[in-house]
């Protein structure tokens, strides 16, 4: 899974899975497989301009929030989609894009100008080393699942290197 633990990524996966299983399937066996996990760490007030991520960045792709909360503009053609307009997504909440959405909408990801961290949680995330430290107002984990025909082809999955998107 990258850098991320399997251990975590297969927990993750078996939980996304329950939840979403008309979209993912089973684990074992299922027409889709967890290629990999990408981490996000966003500033305050940062933008991941609107996009569609490219068919080789996988089928399904799912984004848990795991520290702090954004806004998810989807849009058609690069139009707001009003009823879509500004979702928010939590640390603990996850959005999933596939089917139709995963080819025809835009997403955008805006974090808000105000930090949602406390400063318990600074402390706690640089090892007591807050003062002065630029600690991401939102992390989110993506999770990327192809079709295990595309990965049984030797085409193994495109990897989209971790961001980091501000300070």
């Amino acid at each position: 899974m990258g850098s991320l633990p399997d251990c975590i990524a297969l927990r993750l996966d078996e939980q996304l899975r329950a939840a979403l299983p008309d979209v993912l399937g089973p684990q074992d066996g299922g027409d889709l497989v967890l290629g990999y996990g990408q981490l996000t760490a966003m500033g305050a007030g940062n933008t991941i301009s609107s996009h569609v991520d490219s068919p080789k960045y996988g089928e399904v792709i799912v984004t848990v929030g795991l520290v702090g909360g954004v806004q998810v503009t989807l849009a058609l053609k690069h139009k707001p989609v009003d009823s879509f307009s500004g979702v928010e997504i939590l640390a603990g909440h996850a959005y999933a894009i596939f089917g139709y959405a995963r080819h025809r909408l835009s997403h955008e990801v805006w974090c808000p100008p105000t930090s949602i961290l406390s400063p318990e949680c600074r402390i706690d995330a640089y090892g007591g080393r807050a003062k002065g430290a630029r600690v991401p107002a939102r992390v989110g984990l993506t999770l990327r699942y192809f079709r295990r025909s595309f990965c049984e082809l030797g085409l193994g999955p495109a990897r989209v290197p971790p961001r980091h998107v501000g300070s």
